[in-house]
This record gives structure tokens, C-alpha cells and sequence, in this order.
């Protein structure tokens, strides 16, 4: 099979892949990660000369979404439905081992839209102060 990637690795490709338009086919020498993500097979080049994940890509992601997710829904349950908005991204950085502050702030922005798919959502309430879960 393909190369295994670590947690960080494939966050770094989540926050890259989901949150943007992919990988500059004439940069991607400086995305190590990325260039063994497309030699697996996960990605491909589009027609502006981009590589974006393909279907068999977004699946071998989805499962670290899941897990991320889930684990995010379950702290917040554990907090009274809650976390203080000052903890939210460093929550994500100590969780994941994650060595940039702002891989931290984009992986919380596509966990946060993408929570209606487990059947939750995130918001700020700046009067509380907290990130607030709700079940949709």
C-alpha cells in the first residue's frame, strides 16, 4: 500500500486540502507531505495545473475528520456543552501535538463548519464567552 502518514501530517493535509484549493503543481517540491500524498494516489492534478485530493483521497482523510471531530463533540459534552473561547485553539494544538499555532486556528475553522455532518454546531457566543455545541 501507500505511505503511512502521522496524525500531524494528515492534518497538515486536511487544513491544506479542505480549507484552500490544493497544491501549486509548480511549488509542490516544498510540501513534502503533499508530493507522498499524490504518489499514494490520494491526489490529482486539476486543470489549473493544481493537485486537489480525489475521492479516494478524501476518504483516507475523512476518518481522521471523524476522529477529531468526535473527540471535540465529546470534550465539549464533558464541559457542559461548552469551551471558553480562549481555549478552543490551544485545545487543538495540545490534542494534536501541533507545532504551529495557526495549523491549529485553520484545522478548529474546517472541524467547526463541518460539525453538521455529525449532526452538531460551534459557535462563539462572545456575551458568555465560550464556544457553545449544539445538536441540529
Amino acid at each position: 500500500m501507500g505511505t503511512e502518514f502521522t496524525i500531524q501530517e494528515r492534518i497538515e493535509l486536511i487544513v491544506d486540502l479542505f480549507n484552500s484549493y490544493g497544491y501549486n503543481a509548480e511549488t509542490i517540491d516544498e510540501f513534502p507531505v503533499a508530493k507522498r500524498f499524490i504518489n499514494d494516489g490520494y491526489a490529482e492534478l486539476n486543470e489549473n495545473n493544481v493537485y486537489v485530493k480525489n475521492n479516494r483521497g478524501a476518504d483516507y482523510l475523512h476518518d481522521t475528520i471523524e476522529m477529531i471531530s468526535m473527540d471535540l463533540i465529546n470534550i465539549m459534552k464533558k464541559n457542559c456543552w461548552s469551551m471558553p473561547l480562549d481555549d478552543m485553539v490551544p485545545w487543538f494544538i495540545e490534542n494534536y501535538c501541533l507545532l504551529d499555532k495557526d495549523i491549529g486556528e485553520l484545522l478548529m475553522e474546517y472541524i467547526h463548519k463541518n460539525l453538521h455532518v455529525y449532526g452538531y454546531k460551534v459557535y462563539p457566543s462572545r456575551k458568555k464567552g465560550k464556544y457553545i455545541l449544539e445538536k441540529i
